[in-house]
């Protein structure tokens, strides 16, 4: 490959990344997080943001996934393994917020966490506003009516 012999430091970093398969995941990544930004952005309501939200805890391997959002917290722990584990806490408004748990021992793509810590804040963000502003009767489609979400628990805003 003629291109190596340019000398240039991105194209050998470009070379190791396609031999090692780190580029097909980086692209797969951002498929995913492309996929989470339209299901966000055709959220009506804080469930959908939820499973959503559960998904892409599951997707990156954290440990435990938290959201509170429009009056509504939900939790659920996805490795019940992890003894030690940090944390990220993300605010989306005065009250509302994402809480992301991951193992030590199991070090996630640092570039792919800040991409996904961005995509959450302003997607849900701004779901947390129009959620705020426009508030559903019942906060839940008349199909979601009809579901219970392990985790889920209704939170006084008082």
């Amino acid at each position: 490959m003629g291109i190596q012999y340019l000398g240039y430091q991105e194209f050998s970093i470009a070379a190791r990344l396609v031999r090692q398969g780190n580029f097909s995941s980086m692209i797969q990544c951002h498929i995913f997080l492309a996929g989470c930004e339209q299901s966000l952005r055709l959220a009506a309501n804080s469930d959908d943001c939820w499973r959503v939200l559960l998904s892409a805890g599951r997707e990156f391997g954290f440990s435990h996934v938290a959201l509170r959002m429009s009056g509504r917290r939900y939790q659920e722990q996805l490795d019940q393994t992890a003894v030690r584990h940090w944390s990220l806490h993300v605010p989306l408004s005065y009250l509302d917020y994402v809480q992301l748990t991951h193992r030590c021992d199991l070090p996630p793509a640092p570039i792919a966490v800040t991409a996904l810590v961005d995509l959450l804040h302003r997607s849900l963000s701004a779901k947390a506003m129009e959620f705020a502003q426009h508030p559903h009767p019942s906060r839940q489609t008349a199909i979601d009516s009809k579901r219970s979400y392990r985790g889920a628990e209704a939170v006084s805003n008082g």
